[in-house]
This record gives C-alpha cells, structure tokens and sequence, in this order.
C-alpha cells in the first residue's frame, strides 16, 4: 500500500477519528482534541487522501518522544505503522529517540529498528519529566477513567519502553 506522509497538523475531522479509534484501542489512553493540536511534529499518513495513521514527536531537549503512534483499525496488518514509524525514524536518524507501549506490534517494529529495551529507572531525565508533567496535564475524569477501564478491566498488556541513542542532539524539523 502506497502511503502519502507529510508533516502538517489534524483537521478536526481527523481528530474525531482518532478520538474514536483510541476509545476503541486498549493500547493508548485517551487524551483530549486539544493535545492533538498542541503537537509541534506530527506526522500523518494517508491513502488516496484517507487518514491512515499518525505519529507525533515531542522534542524533550536532545531526546525525541516518539508517540502516540496509532493507525486506523482499517489500516492496521498492512504495513502502515511499520512505513509510518520508518519514515519518523529515519527523518530523526541523527537524534536520541524513545518509545513507550503497551502494543506488541510496536515493539517487534522498534526491534527491527535498532531500539533497545530499557527499564523505567534507566530512562535519560528529560523522558522522566516529560512522564509527569504527561500525567500532570492530563489529570481529568476522562483520562482517568480510560486508564482504569483499559488497565484494569481489560488487562491492558505490559507497558515496554524503548530507546535509540545518537551522539547528536535532538532539534525541531
């Protein structure tokens, strides 16, 4: 399958969807329409002009956070998320990479990209801080009900983090 991904921003029907396909998702903790907007690197993949997936990058001094990653349940089993998360690491092939999930999928792709499973307490500072102030943010009822729903009452798998280390520093693109 043919994808198209360009950095750009959602529309707001392209948020809905997501809204939507993440309510529906037991790997990613829902999170408000305006998280969506605040990110600066977003990139978005799309066939024949359908939203297939996105991945965001958040820039957390010289590490970038790659993530949520997600790819619309039409699209997944096709490649989608391994072309899409090939795409961010390679625009980023020069910089300090993480990832955190909880979708075995993700982490066969991050496996096959050179990422290293490291443990919570190994990871840089910078990771850390942004974890809380992460948590800090998204304190509301929503947030807290999905977690519980998604943790708890479905068994959400074991959350795996993973990192790809550069000797250069991260920097918007």
């Amino acid at each position: 399958m043919k994808l198209l991904i360009t950095k750009r921003k959602l529309t707001a029907k392209e948020i809905d969807l997501l809204q939507k396909e993440i309510s529906d998702s037991l790997n990613i903790t829902l999170f408000s329409k305006h998280r969506w907007r605040k990110f600066d690197i977003l990139f978005v993949a799309t066939h024949q002009g359908k939203l297939v997936g996105v991945c965001a990058v958040v820039d957390l001094d010289n590490w970038g956070k790659i993530g949520p990653l997600i790819i619309l349940k039409n699209y997944q089993g096709k490649k989608c998320g391994t072309k899409l998360l090939n795409h961010v690491v390679t625009t980023f092939r020069h910089h300090n990479l993480f990832i955190g999930s909880s979708n075995s999928k993700v982490w066969s792709i991050v496996n096959k990209l050179r990422f290293n499973q490291i443990g919570y307490s190994k990871l840089p500072k910078q990771v850390k801080l942004y974890f809380f102030k992460y948590i800090i943010e998204n304190l509301n009822c929503s947030f807290i009900l999905d977690t519980i729903k998604k943790r708890l009452l479905h068994k959400r798998g074991e959350y795996k983090t993973f990192i790809r280390c550069s000797s250069s520093t991260f920097s918007n693109h």
